[in-house]
């Protein structure tokens, strides 16, 4: 039932002359975009965060409006997509674009200083939502859900990502896990990425690994090791990612951590532990295994695609190789 009783002048009246500044559609006010009458049409606006919806209406014998046709412009910011519909219309009479309420999130952060007993905090929101950092994946679920308003957070188990989007906001984080133990039976899945996705056409607008955002924090920690200074943290941080990492080369990359620094990875494996930044996957804050692409020939394909999304180095016999890794490697430890 449309509800035209505000209007300019007053009233339904012939096309293209008069027309109703607002319009009342089922309980939700449209707002006057512009008159095609070529088409025969007036077309009306209305926001939401996923969509700008634009409603085409006609007169009818009985001189009152009807809604012909409605469609929904849902890529980006609603207000920028209708300003470019309007733009590329006929229009005859055009009505007034005006701002809504809703606003962009935030990018991800992580925090040290929060939850620091268990490697610090991930911040959605500007930190309306603190996580735990690695939080396993059924724990995230839980605390965003206490910490959300009702519809808020969405879990979905297969596959498995949790997606929040906070009120008023026209993006959306989708938080995605990876395993991070030895095996899917026994492995824990933990947030290891962050997607911001437009809330309406999903398209992906960024994406962190929660490891990017706490490059800094591993600096630091690894500059508490006795030997390394801040150069060589960064080092260790930018060719392996994460601490739990860092420690797996300590004992299965040595000859590169010794070539490429000049230490004795057997003395780096001593000092990690006296400082204790050691980490493997038992540790309750530690994060997946990145293994190094240059050694992407040492796994079968079905290791690759976990590591790296995709297979590197095609495998003739993928069984033989899986099992020649064995020790040398050094997965036993740390898959």
């Amino acid at each position: 039932m449309i509800d035209a009783t505000r209007c300019r002048g007053g009233g339904s009246l012939p096309l293209a002359t008069d027309v109703p500044e607002t319009l009342e559609i089922h309980e939700e006010e449209y707002r006057f975009l512009g008159t095609d009458t070529e088409a025969g049409h007036h077309h009306f606006y209305r926001y939401e965060p996923e969509y700008a919806e634009v409603v085409l209406v006609s007169e009818g014998d009985d001189g009152d409006l009807h809604v012909d046709d409605r469609w929904r412009l849902d890529h980006g910011d609603p207000k920028h997509v209708l300003e470019e519909y309007q733009y590329q219309q006929p229009w005859e009479e055009q009505g007034e674009i005006v701002s809504h309420e809703y606003r962009s999130v935030p990018d991800p952060e992580f925090a040290s200083e929060l939850n620091s007993g268990l490697g610090g905090s991930l911040l959605l929101d500007g930190g309306e939502y603190v996580l735990p950092f690695r939080s396993q994946f059924s724990t995230a679920a839980e605390v965003l859900e206490d910490q959300a308003g009702e519809g808020d957070v969405f879990v979905d188990y297969r596959p498995q990502f949790l997606e929040l989007a906070p009120e008023n906001a026209l993006e959306k984080y989708q938080l995605s896990p990876k395993l991070r133990g030895s095996n899917e039976v026994t492995g824990t899945r933990i947030v290891d990425e962050v997607l911001v996705l437009d809330r309406g056409s999903e398209e992906v607008y960024s994406r962190f690994q929660v490891d990017e955002l706490a490059e800094e924090y591993f600096v630091d920690r690894l500059e508490e090791v006795e030997s390394l200074d801040r150069s060589d943290a960064e080092w260790f941080v930018e060719e392996y990612g994460n601490l739990r990492t860092a420690s797996w080369a300590l004992t299965s990359d040595t000859g590169f951590v010794e070539q490429q620094t000049g230490y004795s990875a057997e003395d780096l494996f001593r000092e990690f532990g006296e400082a204790d930044v050691y980490r493997n996957e038992n540790s309750a804050e530690s994060g997946v295994l990145h293994f190094p692409e240059r050694r992407a020939d040492e796994l079968g394909e079905a290791e690759q695609e976990r590591y790296f999304g995709e297979v590197k180095v095609p495998q003739v016999d993928e069984e033989e190789d899986v099992e020649d890794l064995g020790e040398q490697s050094g997965l036993s430890d740390f898959n």
